[in-house]
């Protein structure tokens, strides 16, 4: 703890219940970025809040991360009768720059080469459109791989409406190609909500070994959930307004009013998380330091 802040007794008793009680608060990073999200707030049932969220948070470390993906990619080949020789993997990226599907494709890479050396570099294409452009050429029939099924993947779903936008998207390739190949889609972790409007919107297998209800959901009564609610968003009131480009009225309850709570390690922490965890500045436009990283 901090020996500069002044610590209630209130204080005290709650932040050591925290870290007893969450191993992952104990790292320096992540109980340095608490405590500055604990002493943004004066009032106790703003800080009661914050704990009781945390209390419910999934944080997801490297080593827990490679026993669930691993366990997952083994029943997806299984399901799906994936192949070296038959298979893409694609990412979600639409730029140039790494995002999180492409993180995931990473890690997947040494996972499947410990389950089957066979797996290569080029089964795993973390830009969205290469792939696509994979589907007219039947995969890389050079190197011995004829593209019969392809596993759209992202590191995390929140509302669902860009995983749709990618399914419509490479269904309408494979039709206008006329080509006959399997579509599935593996995510780390999935709002439910995210999940259901998937399965309502997609005709698509769907697996994620992470699904998670909303933080108000999880945390809280449901005679409680909508003063916790309105709570949260006037604990939003310390954060600056935002730009054109990232608003924060369109990231209230995180986006899509998503309320997630979860985080990969220390990795970009997905906006539909609440924003009092990662927005980056303070109503008046100076610097805040987040509980978590998020590039904005």
């Amino acid at each position: 703890m901090d020996a500069k802040r002044k610590y209630s007794q209130f204080d005290y008793e709650h932040l050591v219940e925290l870290y007893s009680k969450n191993d992952w608060l104990r790292f320096e990073t992540n109980h340095e970025g608490l405590e500055d999200l604990w002493f943004d707030y004066k009032k106790k049932s703003d800080k009661l809040i914050i704990k009781n969220l945390i209390n419910n948070f999934n944080y997801l470390s490297q080593e827990e991360a490679e026993l669930i993906v691993r366990d997952k990619l083994i029943e997806c080949i299984r399901k799906w009768d994936l192949k070296p020789t038959n298979t893409l993997f694609i990412g979600f990226r639409e730029h140039k720059f790494p995002d999180g599907s492409s993180i995931l494709l990473n890690f997947f890479k040494a996972i499947m080469t410990g389950i089957d050396y066979n797996w290569k570099e080029y089964n795993f294409l973390p830009d969205f459109d290469y792939g696509m452009g994979r589907i007219k050429d039947d995969g890389f029939t050079s190197w011995g791989l004829t593209l019969e099924k392809i596993v759209l993947v992202d590191d995390f779903v929140g509302t669902g409406g860009s995983a749709i936008k990618k399914i419509i998207k490479i269904k309408n390739t494979i039709t206008a190609n006329k080509k006959n190949i399997d579509l599935t889609m593996f995510s780390l972790a999935t709002m439910l909500g995210g999940k259901m409007k998937v399965a309502r919107n997609a005709d698509i297998e769907f697996i994620s070994p992470i699904i998670l209800k909303k933080g108000t959901t999880i945390a809280y009564a449901l005679s409680k959930r909508k003063t916790k609610k309105e709570s949260l968003k006037k604990m939003e009131s310390i954060l600056f307004r935002g730009s054109k480009n990232l608003l924060l009225k369109t990231h209230s309850l995180g986006y899509g009013k998503s309320e997630s709570l979860y985080s990969w390690n220390r990795f970009n922490i997905p906006n539909n998380n609440y924003p009092i965890f990662w927005w980056h500045r303070y109503l008046d436009g100076s610097t805040r330091k987040t509980m978590f990283n998020r590039s904005q």
